[in-house]
Order: C-alpha cells, then structure tokens, then sequence
C-alpha cells in the first residue's frame, strides 16, 4: 500500500495467503485507493497472466526463503519487467537468483541490507535490478 500512497496508480499483488490478500483488500478500500487490485493464488500461476498485459511495470518480489520458484524466475526472464525490486531474507537463494537474472540481461544495480529484526542474525537485503 505504501506504493499507492506515493502516487502509483496502479498496483497488482498476488500471494498464496488469502488472509494476507483480503487484509490488502480491506486497507486498499479503507485508504480510498482505487488502482489496487489484489489476488490470492499462487505466482507461478498468476504472473505470467498479469505480466503479459502489462509489459512495462515495475515488478517487487519478495519470495519465501526458498527464493524464486524456476517457474517464476523463467517467467521474470521471458517478459523483463524492469526495473526488478527483489527482497529476500535468504543471502543464498538471492545470489541464486540473481545470477541467473544477470545470465538474462539483468543488471545488479543496487544491494541493500536491512536489520528488520535487531538482535538476531536474521535481515533483509533489497536488489534493484534492471534491464540492460
């Protein structure tokens, strides 16, 4: 939602967490934002459907700890959303994932780390990618 609150006029999601889309639903309708439109399934199935109508957006993953599925990341390849905006919790399965997106044409063009949860091991990096 904070995409819509700065100004983004259209926002698509998908999650496989119903409770978590219908959350998004309700906050969406609370805020008065009218180009958010959520969905519950799983992205495999759903991305490559929205990413087909909209050839230019912008795409923010933020994938389990077991990274991008191969579906997915083929997906990311054959349609190029740029820029790319990948959050992970999983230094390993990012790198993974990074890689083969730079083998497609990708450019890492930022790394940041995030310490989400203070004393503890555990942190978020955001990679920003973009099409060459």
């Amino acid at each position: 939602m904070a995409a819509a609150a700065a100004g983004i006029g259209e926002i698509r999601g998908v999650d496989n967490d119903r409770a978590a889309i219908a959350a998004g639903v309700l906050n969406a309708r609370d805020l008065g934002m009218k180009g958010v439109r959520l969905a519950a399934g799983d992205a495999e199935q759903v991305l490559p459907e929205m990413l087909a109508s909209h050839s230019d957006w912008a795409l923010l993953v933020d994938p389990p700890r077991t990274g991008l599925s191969p579906q997915v990341r083929k997906t990311i390849t054959a349609r190029a959303p740029s820029p790319l905006f990948y959050v992970s919790c999983g230094p390993d399965t990012l790198a993974r994932d990074v890689r083969e997106l730079i083998a497609h044409g990708y450019a890492l063009r930022r790394l940041q780390l995030f310490d989400m949860f203070p004393r503890t091991a555990h942190f978020e990096t955001l990679a920003v990618l973009t099409k060459s």
